[in-house]
C-alpha cells in the first residue's frame, strides 16, 4: 500500500480520543534537541554544527537522524551516539516548555471527557518523565514511546501502542471517533496506518511543503486546533 492510500476519511467531531505527538506539538523543545544534536556530533564526530541548522531533527525518530548524519558507519558506532545524544537530551529534557495555549487547551479536552493518550518517537520513560513533571500524567491515559533498544521506534507501532492502552483494536473504526495531533509527515503517516485521520500543527515551524497534504486539517495555534476538533 502507498502512503498516499493511507489517508483514513475525515472524522466524525468532535472525537472521543485524541492522541498527540509531544515535540513539536504540544511540548517546544527545538532547543534542546538541536544543542544536544550540535553537542553531541561535534564531541563524538569532530563535526561542527549551528544548532539553528539542525531544526529539521527535529520530529523524526533519533535513530534515523543518527544514521542519515553517519552513512557507512557500523550499527554499533552509531548506537554510541545515539546514546551519547540521549544523555545529553536527558540532561535538558525538563527545560522543554508547552507551547502558547497547550496546557489550556488539554484541560479544555479532558473537561470535555474526551480520552487522550501520547505517541512520542522519543523514549518512552524520558516522555513518561518531562509529562510528570508538566503535571500533564493524570491527563493522559496512556503515554507511549520508543523502547530503549529502538524496536518499537517506528510511528505506526507507536501509535497502535497507545491505541492498546486505550483499548481500542486497530484498523480504527471511524465510530470510535480517534483523532491524531501532530506537526510531522511520521504523524499522519503513523495515524494512517491505523485508519486514524490526523489534524496538522504548524506551530512548530519545523515541517516541510507537502507534509500536511494528507491530513484532515491544519491549525496553526492551541485555539485553531480546538475549533478543528469541533470543539
Amino acid at each position: 500500500m502507498s502512503e498516499a492510500m493511507l489517508k483514513p476519511a475525515a472524522p466524525m467531531l468532535p472525537p472521543k480520543v485524541v492522541i498527540f505527538d509531544l515535540d513539536g506539538t504540544l511540548l517546544n523543545s527545538i532547543e534542546v534537541v538541536t544543542t544536544s544534536l550540535a553537542e553531541t556530533l561535534q564531541v563524538e564526530l569532530g563535526l561542527e554544527h549551528q544548532a539553528e541548522d539542525l531544526v529539521w531533527a527535529v520530529g523524526p525518530p533519533i535513530a534515523e537522524t543518527i544514521e542519515k548524519l553517519m552513512p557507512g558507519e557500523t550499527p554499533e558506532r552509531r548506537r554510541e551516539v545515539l546514546d551519547s545524544y540521549r544523555g545529553r537530551y536527558t540532561a535538558r529534557s525538563l527545560d522543554v516548555k508547552p507551547y502558547p495555549g497547550i496546557m489550556d487547551a488539554l484541560r479544555a479536552l479532558h473537561a470535555r471527557g474526551i480520552r487522550m493518550a501520547i505517541a512520542t518517537s522519543k523514549q518512552e520513560v524520558a516522555a513518561q518523565e518531562i509529562v510528570e513533571h508538566l503535571g500533564i500524567d493524570k491527563m493522559m491515559v496512556a503515554v507511549c514511546g520508543a523502547d530503549p533498544n529502538e524496536i518499537h521506534a517506528d510511528k505506526s507501532g507507536i501509535v497502535g501502542e497507545a491505541l492498546k492502552g486505550l483499548g481500542i483494536s486497530t484498523p480504527v473504526d471511524q465510530g470510535e471517533r480517534v483523532v491524531m495531533v501532530g506537526d510531522r509527515f511520521y504523524d499522519v503517516v503513523g495515524a494512517g496506518k491505523n485508519g486514524i485521520p490526523t489534524l496538522f500543527v504548524t506551530w512548530a515551524g519545523t515541517s516541510a511543503e507537502g507534509e500536511a497534504d494528507d491530513a484532515f486539517a491544519v491549525a496553526g495555534s492551541a485555539e485553531e486546533m480546538l475549533v478543528a476538533l469541533g470543539l
